[in-house]
């Protein structure tokens, strides 16, 4: 099953196909709260609470009720966020199935039974649900719902899905809040019973975790014993831009919760709004071991797209805000830089034709090494929106008119051009790796970066810099091939294998045997170019490897779940969606 984010972005572009493009989603906002607006519209609730980002989302399907075997639409084509619902609180599906899951299965005693499930979503047309006790758009009608052993009613329920299989369901503050003045651990005592804490920025991506038994019983003991729940209409954002952190907490049934936590104003979230210890954010921050930012980690080579979350930072330049423009690729074959959403040679609408890669977005700029290997600018400004945009586009309309200014920033021959918020880093033949011209390290073979530093790698070990100053040894290896993903490091050493290691140093370990000539990572998939065959890999959550039959020079990682490449035969730029999905306990890989 697909974590929330996974299944948004499958649904999503599954409606590209099929929809009016002008209508699309087209930042990661606007796709949560889409999900969230299906429910509201379902459940006659207007209000929208920041807890359901993480609710499970779900394809529609045709299934059979348990009682009536009448076949029809299950309560999953009427909402794409799965619910049961009790005596007026909302539970969500809750297990192992977060983006940060541990594949082993959760343990689930049963309970006293609670009740059965009266009515599904998809029965009726209109139904006034607020004289059942019991409904689901997730559960079949007649299905029994139990107490989940070792939690409270307030906090989690189960029951048997349709194949027989017990789910856990947990509750969400999505319209009954807990009591003001409630204690946390009055719901729930954590105390004892988290085995781990992951510390993700909004991404959500990773960005620390703490393990140790000690602290995480002080932590969690706080979090039962003075975190106190609040009345569920107070703003716990501050500023409404300020950071806040995810944090999924491994209990251990091998389930995960997730607790919000705003260092800014002290308050948090986990199923409602709650008021958290003194210094409890302040002791998560410590462990946090690379920066907090939510901008994309995906610096681009053969594909970039817009950094959504720069698109609405409140503390960002200008450049950041108020812009338009849609992705950009190249072509390897003939040097041409499109815009647009590429599908099929459709849609292609040519801004510039001298590029070879390394492309960036960065507000109404587009970045990229042109064919001498110089660093080239353009400037793209389309100040109406971006369906219009799109539009003009999709028309066949000349796009060349918008762009508004063409410079070389850098003459001269360079192997590599990364660029994050203006700044330009640049690697030349002589091995010298620069930002904005200034020499950082030399003797350099590969680079990459993430949102706390720069990770560079020499003929002697790979190392870390924080974009403040500082190297750091993170291994001793001698590898040209290195992909950033949040806390993690991957690269692949001359001799052999593709290996990762956490920014900190630690946890160095194989994750496959293959030699790899190039990596890209994005969204808890690993692609792997097979520095003998040419054939394109995909590793998915650091374990699970296909093979996917494509060969290719050059390959990248884009939106929606899409392979991007220069194929071996032509030279040109292909493109494949990809799917990795559990079947059972085993993962299957889709292509199209």
């Amino acid at each position: 099953m697909r974590s929330t984010r996974e299944q948004t972005d499958y649904i999503l572009h599954k409606m590209k196909e099929r929809t009016v493009r002008k209508n699309r989603i087209r930042n990661l906002r606007t796709r949560w709260l889409a999900a969230a607006s299906c429910l509201a519209l379902v459940a006659g609730i207007v209000v929208l609470k920041p807890f359901l980002f993480n609710s499970q989302v779900l394809p529609a399907q045709t299934t059979t009720t348990a009682k009536s075997g009448q076949s029809g639409q299950t309560g999953q084509s009427a909402s794409m966020i799965a619910l049961l619902t009790v005596d007026g609180i909302y539970y969500r599906p809750v297990g192992n199935t977060c983006m940060f899951a541990d594949d082993r299965p959760v343990t689930i005693i049963v309970g006293r039974e609670i009740g059965t499930v009266e009515m599904t979503f998809g029965e009726r047309d209109q139904v006034d649900l607020s004289s059942y006790k019991i409904y689901s758009n997730y559960l079949d009608r007649g299905a029994i719902v139990y107490e989940w052993s070792g939690y409270s009613r307030e906090f989690r329920v189960c029951a048997e899905d349709r194949n027989g299989e017990l789910i856990g369901f947990e509750r969400f503050g999505f319209q009954q809040g807990v009591a003001a003045g409630t204690l946390v651990g009055d719901v729930f005592d954590f105390t004892g019973q988290v085995v781990q804490i992951l510390i993700c920025n909004d991404n959500p991506t990773e960005i620390g975790r703490i393990s140790d038994p000690d602290t995480l019983d002080e932590l969690m003991g706080q979090l039962s014993g003075q975190a106190r729940f609040m009345d569920n209409d107070l703003d716990i954002n501050g500023s409404g831009d300020a950071a806040r952190y995810r944090l999924y907490l491994r209990l251990n049934d091998n389930s995960v919760t997730e607790l919000l936590v705003y260092p800014e104003t002290e308050y948090g979230s986990w199923i409602g709004p709650v008021s958290l210890p003194a210094g409890f954010a302040a002791e998560i921050s410590r462990h946090i071991i690379t920066s907090a930012s939510l901008e994309s980690l995906n610096y681009g080579n053969l594909y970039a797209d817009i950094d959504y979350y720069r698109e609405y930072s409140s503390d960002g330049p200008k450049l950041y805000q108020d812009y338009c423009i849609e992705p950009v690729w190249v072509d390897g074959n003939t040097g041409n830089l499109y815009m647009g959403m590429w599908k099929d040679a459709q849609w292609q609408w040519l801004i510039a034709d001298d590029a070879q890669g390394d492309i960036r977005i960065e507000g109404q700029y587009v970045y990229y090494l042109n064919r001498d290997g110089a660093v080239a600018r353009l400037r793209f400004v389309y100040e109406q929106d971006e369906a219009s945009l799109y539009d003009l586009a999709a028309s066949g309309a000349d796009l060349s008119g918008y762009v508004t200014e063409r410079d070389i920033i850098f003459p001269g021959e360079y192997a590599r051009l990364q660029v994050r918020q203006g700044d330009l880093w640049t690697l030349g033949p002589d091995g010298n790796l620069c930002c904005n011209g200034d020499l950082v390290a030399g003797e350099v073979r590969a680079f990459v970066l993430d949102a706390g530093s720069v990770i560079y790698s020499d003929d002697r070990a790979i190392w870390r810099q924080p974009y403040a100053g500082g190297a750091e040894k993170l291994a001793d290896t001698k590898t040209g091939v290195l992909a950033a993903a949040g806390v993690n490091l991957y690269f692949s050493p001359d001799e052999g294998g593709i290996w990762s290691v956490r920014a900190d140093g630690s946890d160095l370990r194989q994750i496959s045997a293959i030699a790899a000539s190039k990596l890209v990572y994005r969204e808890q998939t690993l692609a792997a170019l097979d520095r003998s065959s040419g054939e394109i890999c995909l590793i998915y959550r650091d374990k699970y490897f296909f093979n996917t039959g494509c060969l290719a020079d050059d390959m990248d990682l884009g939106l929606y779940q899409r392979l991007y490449y220069f194929g071996r035969e032509t030279g040109s730029l292909q493109s494949k969606w990809f799917s990795i999905e559990r079947e059972g306990a085993a993962y299957k890989l889709y292509l199209d």
